[in-house]
């Protein structure tokens, strides 16, 4: 096997444009790889034993990892991005079995028992992208969840003759169909417990909207996928205090397996959990009565007369100001309420217009 052209075409199947090696060959080897990487469009970066691993499990571009597993530092550098989560859809990695004897193209045991050796504790779950490379065959490795067994999988030879079979392989996590009933750890949202009557009850759609719209959806991919939830219920989404979450983002913080139920993506969140798809386009509509005005510049003013809206305006003003004076009242009386000694104009004029603008459920 042409170790460097194989290694190379690998990565420019999976359109890898960056590269980190992990070897303890010669120096000209290493040069070898990286020249032929070099003209495939792949960069390549050759790390050693001594540095940290510089794998971060989110990012913005997707990048690959090269492993000779008979390297002294290997099983510290699995066991490292084992903790690290870098076992995800971000990295592809090859790990090379170099000291494999070439058969038939098969996996022998002896290299089977090395590969669970060397990744027993390690968390390749399915949405990893991790192959095990020998001179004469490679194999996807994975494992449902943490403690249970690897699944091998039989790959295209590894040459670089084969590039058109790799490149026509789909996405490992697209290759992961069946998970084996396993339970994973779930949470929901129900705001109104009170008010809640079932996740079929359409009668009361303000109630619990958007666990209401996931919840089917996730149980869809339940079944598609063979898993089952370990359910629990939670009252809110979550809000930050402290560096840690409450509610079903603080879960997802602490470590469960998925949320089921729609959040909107904020950064704060973004540190402590992982949104997977869209579920609800958020877009704003306007009904217009009249569409023959609606090229009108002042289409928006046209629905009241003029003094509506000098009275609207003066309702607003009247209680922007009231409640600037109730919070000057608030300050000077020492009010237990420490938020009350911070509302400034600015946050009067935000509250009434929020009062005044806001839609009600009923």
């Amino acid at each position: 096997m042409d170790l460097p052209a194989f290694v190379c075409a690998f990565f420019a199947a999976k359109n890898v444009h960056l590269l980190t090696a992990f070897l303890c060959w010669r120096s000209v080897e290493v040069v070898g790889v990286w020249r032929e990487c070099a003209a495939r469009g792949v960069r390549m970066r050759a790390a050693g034993c001594c540095w940290p691993l510089p794998l971060p499990a989110v990012g913005a571009r997707r990048e690959g990892v090269l492993l000779d597993v008979h390297c002294p530092h290997a099983k510290v550098l699995l066991d490292k991005a084992s903790v690290a989560h870098a076992f995800n859809h971000r990295y592809s990695w090859l790990l090379l079995d170099t000291a494999a004897a070439e058969a038939n193209g098969s996996v022998d045991y002896k290299v089977e028992s090395r590969s669970q050796a060397m990744l027993r504790f390690a968390a390749v779950l399915p949405d990893a992208d991790v192959v095990w490379a020998t001179p004469a065959a490679a194999m996807d490795v994975y494992r449902v969840a943490v403690g249970w067994p690897l699944v091998n999988t039989a790959l295209p030879s590894p040459s670089a003759a084969m590039w058109a079979a790799w490149s026509a392989l789909p996405a490992a996590a697209a290759r992961r169909r069946d998970l084996a009933g396993v339970r994973l750890s779930a949470a929901t949202v129900v705001s109104r417990p009170q008010q809640f009557s079932g996740w079929a009850d359409v009668s009361s759609r303000a109630v619990d909207t958007f666990p209401k719209l996931t919840y089917p959806l996730m149980m869809l991919l339940a079944e598609d996928l063979n898993f089952r939830y370990d359910l629990r219920q939670v009252d809110a989404y979550g809000e930050e205090l402290n560096g840690t979450f409450g509610g079903l983002a603080g879960l997802l913080q602490r470590g469960i397996d998925i949320g089921v139920a729609s959040m909107f993506m904020r950064a704060d969140r973004w540190r402590a959990l992982h949104y997977a798809a869209e579920t609800i386009e958020l877009k704003g509509a306007f009904i217009f009565r009249q569409p023959a005005q609606s090229a009108v510049a002042n289409v928006f003013a046209l629905p009241f007369s003029r003094g509506v809206w000098a009275a609207a305006g003066c309702a607003a003003c009247a209680a922007g100001a009231l409640l600037a004076a109730l919070a000057a009242l608030a300050r000077i009386a020492g009010a237990p309420e420490p938020a009350l000694v911070h509302i400034t104009l600015p946050d009067c004029f935000t509250f009434v217009m929020g009062a005044i603008c806001q839609q009600g459920a009923h």
